[in-house]
């Protein structure tokens, strides 16, 4: 029988259609290709968030005690200065501990999704745990720290060949191993294109952020995908 699958998301985000937030839907969509008999993973939700949430997944609430303006100023002005200094950002621990313990005991496997701080302590409570990144949670990291917080990870996942890259610049030559792409999917029935006459020209649109941060610019892997970016 397979192990129950965790995911873990960040504190105060909606697992609910209403918002179209993004790693939510990633979530909502690896919980829709769950398996026929296989039991349905288990979503760990802050309580008060939308009450309307997605139905492939079972929900297990905590309370969020942290205000998230509180907790964003500590973990993105404090923590950085407390990593380097003491290897460890208690700001982003504080706020993923209640999730951790929702979670329950080291009875299956949890993914952490751009939760890098919860990883030790899913570690501490016997659980194999995988780092699912969907942006370069490491730039402020030593090496040391990256160490130190993801030493019990199992895996860490990006979900593109730039962020993989980006993120083991930040990581001891003996995690870089565990680093594994898994790129996001789309359902190509429900987006499927409507046919066209091939005119000879092709057209593209694009939804998102054209930056650095996204690989938009650059990339030291070549490209693997269905067949040949061009430029214009």
């Amino acid at each position: 029988m397979a192990q129950r699958l965790t995911h873990l998301i960040t504190p105060g985000d909606h697992y609910s259609p209403l918002t179209g937030s993004a790693v939510p839907t990633v979530v909502h969509g690896l919980s829709s290709a769950t398996p026929v008999g296989e039991a349905s993973p288990v979503v760990v939700v802050a309580r008060g968030t939308y009450a309307e949430r997605y139905d492939d997944a079972r929900i297990v609430e905590y309370d969020d005690h942290v205000p998230g303006r509180l907790a964003g100023k500590a973990m993105r002005y404090v923590d950085p200065v407390c990593g380097a200094v003491l290897g460890t950002r208690p700001a982003a621990r504080r706020r993923s501990r209640p999730a951790v313990e929702a979670s329950g005991q080291g009875d299956g496997v949890v993914l952490a999704h751009n939760l890098p701080q919860s990883v030790p302590l899913l570690h501490a409570a016997g659980h194999a745990s995988a780092l699912y990144a969907h942006n370069q949670l490491l730039g402020t990291y030593t090496s040391r720290e990256a160490s130190r917080a993801l030493d019990g990870a199992t895996a860490i996942v990006a979900v593109s060949d730039y962020l993989a890259d980006a993120l083991s610049e930040r990581l001891p030559p003996r995690l870089r191993s565990r680093v594994t792409v898994v790129r996001n999917g789309v359902d190509a029935d429900q987006f499927a294109a409507p046919e066209r006459v091939d005119d000879g020209v092709v057209d593209v649109a694009f939804i998102g952020r054209v930056i650095p941060e996204k690989g938009s610019t650059s990339s030291s892997r070549p490209w693997s995908g269905p067949g040949v970016p061009t430029s214009g």
